[in-house]
């Protein structure tokens, strides 16, 4: 099995739907309702008290995913984490946040308290991380 870091990922995944998306160009573009990676960073951070987030891209830009951790974290050292099922222990503390488009199918049921899918949105990651993240995002979580 391999085994692809959460960028590699985001890279291909963000490659296919975009020749997806090329294919419907004529399309008029619509807003995103559910709003991006920062968004729901902001309002995750907002109820999860000391969360921190850094973005998966060198340049802040949150686009292409987000590191949720719940402590100061180095981006390098993020990247190195793969999403793998036999290593979530290097997890501890974090959780991998993207945005998918088109719906996209991605497989993530195998990945049990390891995962979530809230509405566009995948998680990956500290499966006691996720739990809060879940519970915030239902707004039964923690506030402030």
């Amino acid at each position: 099995m391999k085994h692809y870091t959460p960028l590699a990922l985001a890279g291909a995944v963000t490659l296919v739907l975009g020749l997806l998306a090329s294919r419907h160009a004529a399309r008029p573009a619509t807003a995103e309702p559910e709003g991006s990676v920062a968004d729901l960073a902001g309002r995750l951070q907002e109820r999860l008290s000391g969360l921190r987030v850094v973005a998966a891209r060198a340049d802040g830009d949150l686009r292409l995913g987000a590191y949720l951790c719940d402590s100061h974290r180095e981006l390098p050292d993020l990247c190195r984490l793969a999403i793998d099922l036999g290593n979530t222990e290097k997890w501890t503390g974090v959780v991998f946040c993207q945005r998918l488009y088109l719906s996209a199918p991605v497989d993530y049921d195998d990945w049990g308290d390891n995962g979530l899918r809230h509405g566009p949105f995948l998680f990956f990651g500290d499966p006691e991380m996720i739990i809060h993240i879940r519970d915030a995002l239902q707004g039964t979580g923690p506030k402030g």
